[in-house]
């Protein structure tokens, strides 16, 4: 079923004329009267009471109406409610990540995000414990390491590097005295 011509439909029905509905739309009455006939055919119904004066709705055609007319203003809704969000991204965003990632790489861009995206509340979980994505409602999680949950969609970001990092005071080869090194090795 055609959304335009159920809106023809509704236009006639208010207008009380295939000529006015036709003037607006740029179209001849014909035209018009074609689609209401092609909607009667369709539904099997008669929704107009025609005479050489008169175009008046049927009982079948004003509860057809009442119907329609409530359908398509839901759909429309719907429409522009779907446009909004396309346009930009509105609601809660729940992000995790590491603490030291967190504070180092998102926490500085925060300011720009928010300027981008106003209509949008960020929700930064800043956690070392790996969460779960489903109970704790989390639409982005940010991780560093192999470990991925089955059934979310991963995407590589970068290559990072370990390194395990011990300190410890040794005598200094110079003058006897302790010196602070720092020995990193590579993983």
């Amino acid at each position: 079923m055609d959304l335009e011509n159920l809106r023809i439909f509704i236009e006639v029905a208010r207008r009380g004329s295939f000529a006015a509905v036709a003037r607006d739309h740029n179209i001849d009455p014909s035209s018009v009267s074609r689609v209401v006939a092609s909607l009667e055919e369709e539904l099997g119904i008669r929704l107009f009471q025609r005479t050489t004066r008169h175009l008046t709705l049927t009982e079948s055609g004003n509860l057809y109406l009442c119907r329609v007319d409530a359908l398509l203003d839901e759909l429309e809704h719907a429409r522009d409610e779907a446009l909004a969000v396309s346009v930009g991204p509105i609601g809660t965003l729940r992000v995790t990540t590491s603490v030291a990632f967190g504070h180092k790489f998102l926490v500085p861009l925060l300011p720009e995000f928010r300027d981008l995206f106003p209509d949008l509340k960020l929700e930064l979980l800043l956690t070392d414990t790996n969460l779960d994505l489903v109970s704790e409602r989390v639409d982005l999680a940010i991780r560093l390491g192999p470990n991925i949950q089955i059934g979310v969609t991963c995407v590589k970001l970068f290559n990072t590097r370990y390194r395990v990092c011990v300190r410890g005071c040794l005598k200094s080869q110079r003058n006897g005295k302790k010196a602070l090194s720092v020995y990193a090795v590579n993983i």
